[in-house]
């Protein structure tokens, strides 16, 4: 059984390149792309049908290698200043972290003894269902990984 492709719907249709390869959709290709696939197309018709070119036609090509041109610097500049962004972000985040190591503070998730203190943890546990029941707001210290070591505050 043949079906023609003005049969299948257009939410199932697959976008083909001759080759047989699946290309992106419209929406997915950038203007530079699209602006040089048009004036390919054009030029193609133009050298087909040569007798039906338009005088204006090479001023035409003009604009739109111009256009093409400058939507692909656009794209080019958005491309860059992503990657200086990114790679800003990135190092300021390992700015960062070296200043927290310079710190002197201790990283708890290098440090070697990182276990849980469980009589802690029922101690605060207790602590805070005694406030509610007595109908105070509970109150918990500040968390260890965020202290300085010199502090043994409780």
């Amino acid at each position: 059984m043949m079906t023609s492709r003005a049969a299948i719907g257009s939410s199932s249709r697959k976008h083909l390149h001759s080759s047989g390869h699946r290309t992106l959709s419209s929406p997915q290709r950038s203007k530079s792309a699209l602006l040089d696939k048009q004036l390919r197309i054009a030029q193609k018709a133009a050298s087909a049908r040569s007798h039906r070119v338009v005088p204006t036609f090479e001023a035409n090509c003009a604009k739109l290698v111009k256009r093409r041109d400058d939507a692909k610097l656009k794209e080019k500049n958005a491309r860059e200043s992503a990657i200086a962004e990114a790679t800003m972000e990135i190092e300021a985040k390992k700015r960062k972290i070296n200043e927290f190591e310079k710190s002197g503070r201790k990283i708890p998730w290098k440090d070697e003894n990182n276990d849980v203190d469980w009589e802690r943890s029922r101690m605060l546990e207790r602590r805070a269902t005694e406030d509610i029941q007595q109908g105070r707001k509970p109150t918990l210290p500040p968390l260890q990984c965020i202290q300085d070591p010199n502090d043994d505050d409780m």
